[in-house]
């Protein structure tokens, strides 16, 4: 599993530039996560931005004091040379089209395409501004909650849907059942959760379940903890072997942790990743949880018979050794 935070993003973006054609006059932003591209290197290159509408209209965005000589209206009358960006490539279905909809209206600028991050080398060859090759699966900070892969995902609720509760608002009793009314969704995830494993108790789930309805957040599966109070489950303590069973048993291919220290606790568990919603990590399964996955997609690939096998796996363990 690859990933990127947006921090990282930032920092492959100030490695790209030297990369980049020098003459660059504009940077356009294919919607959406290319928008987020173009500004950053709009502002570090201190050179005007656009959106894809924008652009199609002629029209540039404002750019405050930074660029107050530039005329605004009238910017794209002039032959520029444009710089067309997306955060990433895939299929490439979503940069053809934008390809074929500059070419139909017939625009006179010198066009550059690129991508931050592409899936292949022979896409990193097309597109050759492109900064790196950055193979699939591949997850994304600014997409993770917009991701299909999150309806074969654990999902924890507090701290990741919505704010954990304050100390106070914690009693197990009159002021927790108003929080679990009333606390307000950080995030709406685009697709259904294939697994919500939370710590609440199992004598919430009515008000829960309705909490999750009424904030339109969809799930296959909700997990809670079977304990009759909130000191009892205190003093068992067991969050993290809980979440990890249940990670396991499911066959998930990710868990989304509030808690790093929780997180961290999972990934060692499960042997399996753990992204951390608070600190926008994504924590790896340890050593054998990583030879063990690399094994298993072989053996989906090909059947293998239990010579092949052990000689895959000491390849693989072999593999590990070397990217270490």
């Amino acid at each position: 599993m690859n990933y990127r935070s947006i921090s990282d993003l930032n920092e492959d973006i100030i490695k790209w530039i030297p990369k980049l054609p020098r003459n660059i006059e504009l940077v356009v932003g294919i919607p959406r996560s290319g928008l987020l591209v173009a500004n950053l290197l709009s502002l570090h290159l201190n050179i005007p931005m656009t959106d894809l509408d924008g652009f199609l209209a002629g029209r540039i965005l404002s750019s405050g004091g930074r660029l107050r000589n530039i005329e605004k209206d009238s910017f794209l009358t002039t032959s520029r040379s444009v710089l067309i960006v997306d955060d990433s490539i895939c299929t490439e279905r979503q940069i053809e089209e934008t390809q074929n909809l500059i070419k139909e209206i017939k625009q006179h600028h010198t066009l550059t395409y690129a991508a931050l991050y592409v899936a292949t080398y022979d896409q990193l060859h097309k597109y050759r501004y492109s900064y790196m090759r950055l193979p699939l699966p591949r997850i994304f900070e600014w997409n993770i909650f917009h991701h299909s892969l999150l309806q074969n995902a654990c999902v924890d609720i507090d701290g990741v849907l919505c704010p954990d509760p304050h100390e106070a608002e914690n009693d197990d009793g009159d002021i927790y059942l108003n929080y679990l009314r009333a606390v307000k969704p950080i995030r709406v995830p685009t697709f259904p959760i294939g697994f919500l494993v939370t710590c609440r108790l199992e004598k919430y789930r009515s008000l829960t379940i309705d909490w999750l309805n009424q904030n339109a957040i969809r799930y296959h599966q909700l997990f809670m903890m079977d304990y009759p109070d909130k000191r009892s489950r205190q003093q068992e303590g067991l969050y993290s072997f809980y979440k990890a069973n249940i990670y396991k048993s499911t066959h998930a291919d990710m868990f989304i942790e509030s808690s790093q220290a929780q997180a961290e606790e999972i990934a060692r568990l499960a042997g399996k990743y753990v992204y951390c919603a608070s600190t926008h990590i994504l924590i790896p399964p340890p050593f054998l949880g990583r030879v063990t996955e690399k094994f298993n997609e072989q053996v989906k690939k090909t059947r293998l018979y239990p010579v092949q096998r052990i000689k895959a796996l000491l390849k693989l363990i072999r593999w590990w050794i070397l990217k270490k």
